[in-house]
């Protein structure tokens, strides 16, 4: 094989790398609104301003942000691990908001999250990367009205 042939398949071998690393596991891809699952309570703070409360809990969340028609639920550690939302500002990567048609929702996420889903009634779509987190949506009629990121702990 010569040099020109040497490069291609070196070029290959990087190109599969970054592809592998860019699919791996990154629940921070998991977002509504902008804000990742692993986010700071910070971070959504500066994102979205002071939330209307806050309120603590006992167990895996230990806290959850209260917005306008969403809430985002942090670890022991203000890292967020989940969220739900029914407000159609608060898209889960730009595309699949609260208010839209299940069928263009569901349709969407079967492209984006391609992973298998155990959900006979086709609401959750399991992240395919690993991170043991997945989206989930709540009809009303034929309408989305809500979806939330949820994450085993």
């Amino acid at each position: 094989m010569g040099m020109r042939g040497k490069r291609w398949l070196m070029l290959v071998g990087i190109g599969a790398a970054v592809t592998m690393a860019a699919t791996a596991a990154d629940p921070a891809r998991l977002a509504i609104a902008g804000i990742g699952v692993g986010s700071f309570e910070k971070d959504v703070v500066r994102k979205l301003g002071k939330p209307r409360s806050r309120t603590t809990e006992e167990g895996y969340i230990m806290a959850t942000l209260h917005y306008d028609r969403s809430a985002y639920f942090l670890d022991e550690d203000d890292r967020v691990v989940g969220m739900r939302s029914s407000n159609p500002r608060s898209c889960f990567e730009r595309v699949v908001c609260p208010g839209m048609p299940l069928s263009e929702a569901r349709k969407h996420l079967s492209r984006m999250l391609p992973g298998p889903t155990h959900d006979p009634k086709g609401l959750a779509f399991v992240d395919p990367g690993g991170s043991g987190c997945w989206v989930e949506l709540t009809p009303k009629g034929k309408t989305l009205a809500s979806l939330a990121i949820k994450c085993e702990p």
